[in-house]
């Protein structure tokens, strides 16, 4: 890793850099890491690094084993901190993008949030460096409490808080994060990004199957099947408590049909 400033105050240098690295695989940490899942590490410019020319520069080996994705930067007392992080491998976001994108979010916000093969899926496009920053919060409320591990029951929700890194990737002026729903029944989700200290950036609150069956409502009303007669009408879906998918026409002419594949929408 290399560390450039090309004007550098000598005060920039003397608060260690950070550097958390998040490796493929966690067993290539070391043991005292795994539970972690991720290597932190500090930086010391004056043992890494140099003044040249007016600027600085600082070099620090990386792990030798494969590493997902990198998150750095340098807390500065007094002078605020900077912060950056990517993915070596931005492809399999790239493909939740793609997929997320094709159908509509349970939310829209700062970043629009969507469900997709068992996890969440935050898209934002343009997006920058700084939109990534800051740390996002996820509280799944569950349909029962008992679904939830014994220390969180008091509060009646999981606490799945996130960094950007290492659940996504910047690509081609876009991001994407992908965050494993648990297994559970959901009744509620409220995300967003908290804006430091007890501010959030955006919030967003939604009760997962009333969305789901709006969605599917919605995506069905601009279907068109056709009937006994021969012509094409739109149809409609309806999503009752067994979360049926089927189509009707509107007049009740023709058959009952079975509904799109909406599993790239709401796997089970």
């Amino acid at each position: 890793m290399v560390y450039l400033n090309d004007s550098c105050d000598p005060l920039e240098t003397e608060h260690p850099f950070e550097l958390i690295v998040y490796p493929e695989r966690a067993e290539d940490l070391p043991e005292a890491r795994r539970e972690q899942g991720r290597e932190w590490l500090r930086i010391d410019f004056h043992r890494n690094g140099a003044f040249v020319d007016g600027g600085c520069v600082a070099f620090f080996p990386l792990p030798d084993y494969p590493i997902a994705s990198i998150r750095t930067g340098q807390s500065i007392e007094g002078g605020g901190e900077w912060r950056a992080g990517f993915a070596f491998n931005a492809e399999p976001y790239r493909l939740a993008y793609e997929a997320a994108v094709s159908g509509e979010p349970l939310a829209r916000g700062a970043f629009d949030v969507h469900m997709a093969d068992g996890a969440l899926v935050y898209v934002k496009k343009p997006c920058e460096q700084g939109d990534t920053d800051a740390k996002f919060f996820l509280h799944i409320r569950p349909e029962r409490v008992g679904d939830l591990p014994e220390e969180r029951r008091g509060s009646g929700f999981d606490n799945l808080d996130f960094d950007f890194f290492p659940n996504g990737a910047l690509f081609d002026g876009r991001c994407a994060a992908r965050v494993p729903l648990p297994d559970y029944p959901i009744a509620s989700i409220r995300t967003g990004q908290h804006a430091g200290g007890a501010g959030e950036l955006w919030r967003s609150e939604f009760e997962v199957e009333r969305q789901r069956a709006a969605l599917v409502e919605r995506k069905c009303r601009h279907s068109r099947v056709g009937g006994n007669d021969g012509k094409e009408k739109t149809g409609f879906c309806y999503n009752p408590a067994k979360h049926q998918r089927q189509r009707r026409l509107r007049d009740g002419v023709g058959e009952k049909l079975q509904c799109a594949n909406f599993s790239s929408y709401w796997p089970r």
